[in-house]
């Protein structure tokens, strides 16, 4: 959630009659951006809902047309970083109590801590949650097929971070955690065999 340095803003909460983007209409943004204000005992009608990806959400509060907006990408965002050369931001917390929430009612939720590593111009510690990316098949995939392609990924990273640097996040021990959907026979078979699960 980013909102301007100096717009005192500084929780969820402080979003209540404020003009905010969500995400993209039916976007995984939107829908985690309910979650959060959910979370927070809130829903759409407390704030002025826009619906812009991050990069238009970006230019809309530099326009000063919104005054914040929820984003769900790979730190470090383009869009948040070219922002933040222009003005001040912060990005919002989310404090314990609600991480708990989010993550026992959503599987697919982690605690995350951002910091000056993602972004330079975190000061303290940013505490939010991460949504862990997952490839969705038909259960009817044949099961060596899905074997195959699980193998792929996970043995060959290097290759993947080459396509996009979202591949440097794939890490074994996570490979099969937080996952929201039936692992396929052939993911699981992968898994098991490469000692990830037991």
């Amino acid at each position: 959630m980013v909102v301007f340095a100096d717009s005192g803003i500084y929780s969820v909460e402080d979003l209540v009659g404020r003009r905010v983007s969500i995400g993209d209409v039916g976007s995984g943004a939107a829908v985690n951006a309910v979650q959060v204000l959910n979370a927070h005992g809130l829903g759409l009608d407390d704030i002025n809902v826009f619906n812009l990806g991050a990069g238009p959400s970006a230019e809309a509060m530099r326009e000063g047309s919104i005054d914040a907006f929820f984003f769900t990408a790979i730190a470090p965002t383009a869009a948040i970083m070219e922002l933040a050369t222009r003005q001040d931001i912060r990005l919002l917390s989310i404090d314990d109590a609600r991480i708990e929430m989010l993550t026992s009612n959503y599987v697919f939720y982690a605690r995350k801590v951002l910091t000056s590593e993602n972004y330079s111009f975190i000061r303290e510690p940013v505490q939010t949650v991460t949504v862990h990316a997952q490839l969705v098949v038909l259960e009817s995939m044949d099961e060596q097929v899905a074997f195959e392609i699980v193998q792929s990924i996970m043995e060959n990273t290097d290759s993947v971070i080459e396509g996009h640097r979202a591949g440097s996040y794939i890490q074994p021990e996570h490979s099969a955690t937080n996952v929201s959907v039936p692992l396929h026979p052939g993911a699981l078979r992968y898994f098991r065999e490469a000692g990830i699960l037991g």
